[in-house]
């Protein structure tokens, strides 16, 4: 059965619509979907496989694109389909009013996803590569599992772009109709096992108690420190909400729980495996040994030399936060193994494991 709905904390830049859009989306066997938790390695994930599949050859010289690379998404840093609206003239009339939220809204926006919208997203060259922080078999793309079903519209009646919620910091999910209004949940007990699931999932997690720590850091310290004070609970108190967690996407650990469920459900009797779990760990202590496990799942010819060692350069943190061009250095931070702890106390530490284990 489905997971309870809920409502889930949301980023000033998310679109609900554009995330139903990216739920619904058809998908190409080659396609890869990159599902990360909040600073759990999203961005460095992004450049290694936009350069695993598009960037560097054999020889490991960089291939020449068709346009340049600015003027592709995900090229010079993520662009998440959840961000950008479906065509340019919504963006130009920003209907959701994302760009009023921060100020100088649409600059910022652009700082980090890029001037891309939907469609560009959605067109660009195969193998498409899409970067999320949407989570499970709720939020993902319907088509990656078996039993998805076809939305059907019923004839004389018309779902309005602006019939979803977006209020303040949470999702539901609505439609509009002529004749009622209703909220829509996934409903896996009807799905139809004769649409098989395509494309494929590399899941990237990290130790939780370093991604809240990174986390803390990240854009500046909070205002309420990392204990807490009379601003607020502080960072520490935050991540451990399970139900009320205020954090952007919500509770870490239910991100966790979920996307494990999903992973299982696309390894379950697939050959070969349209999943991949990645550490950020692994990432930092064997990068050669994870591209060369990248590289085989996404089903590339033997990684070479040449290539590895290009790839490995290109995505290292001094290339990827000295940019010059890219979106990378927005959202890239050097987020080391066990930092977490600098931050905890013992009995931080244990309670923070008691959560953890109760939920996982």
């Amino acid at each position: 059965s489905p997971p309870a709905a809920r409502t889930i904390p949301l980023p000033w830049w998310f679109l609900p619509p554009s995330a139903h859009r990216f739920q619904t989306l058809p998908l190409h066997p080659d396609d890869v979907i990159i599902s990360s938790g909040i600073k759990m390695g999203t961005t460095w994930m992004n450049r290694i496989l936009s350069l695993l599949l598009h960037e560097v050859g054999d020889d490991g010289a960089f291939l020449p694109d068709p346009v340049q690379r600015d003027d592709l998404p995900n090229r010079r840093g993520q662009t998440y389909p959840e961000a950008c609206y479906a065509t340019r003239a919504l963006r130009s009339r920003d209907p959701f009013g994302i760009f009023s939220r921060v100020p100088d809204g649409r600059t910022a926006h652009a700082a980090v996803f890029g001037d891309f919208v939907g469609e560009e997203l959605e067109g660009q060259p195969r193998p498409r590569m899409f970067a999320t922080h949407l989570f499970g078999r709720r939020f993902l793309p319907e088509r990656l599992f078996d039993g998805w079903e076809e939305e059907e519209e019923e004839e004389g009646e018309e779902e309005e772009e602006s019939a979803w919620s977006c209020e303040g910091v949470e999702w539901e999910r609505r439609k509009v109709r002529t004749k009622e209004c209703q909220t829509a949940t996934p409903n896996y007990d009807r799905a139809r096992p004769s649409n098989s699931g395509t494309g494929k999932l590399v899941l990237v997690l990290r130790n939780a108690k370093d991604a809240l720590s990174s986390l803390h850091h990240f854009r500046g310290l909070p205002q309420d420190g990392w204990s807490g004070n009379r601003h607020g609970p502080g960072s520490f108190r935050r991540f451990l909400l399970l139900d009320d967690c205020p954090n952007a996407m919500g509770c870490a650990f239910s991100w966790i729980k979920e996307s494990d469920e999903a992973v299982e459900a696309l390894l379950d009797g697939a050959s070969p495996p349209r999943a991949l779990v990645v550490y950020y760990e692994a990432l930092v202590r064997d990068l050669p040994g994870q591209l060369r496990r990248l590289h085989s799942f996404l089903g590339l010819p033997p990684l070479t030399d040449a290539k590895l060692s290009a790839v490995r350069s290109a995505c290292s943190l001094s290339s990827m936060s000295g940019s010059s061009t890219g979106r990378f250095r927005q959202t890239t931070r050097k987020g080391g193994i066990g930092d977490w702890k600098r931050h905890f106390d013992d009995g931080q530490s244990r309670e923070f494991d008691a959560v953890f284990n109760r939920v996982l």
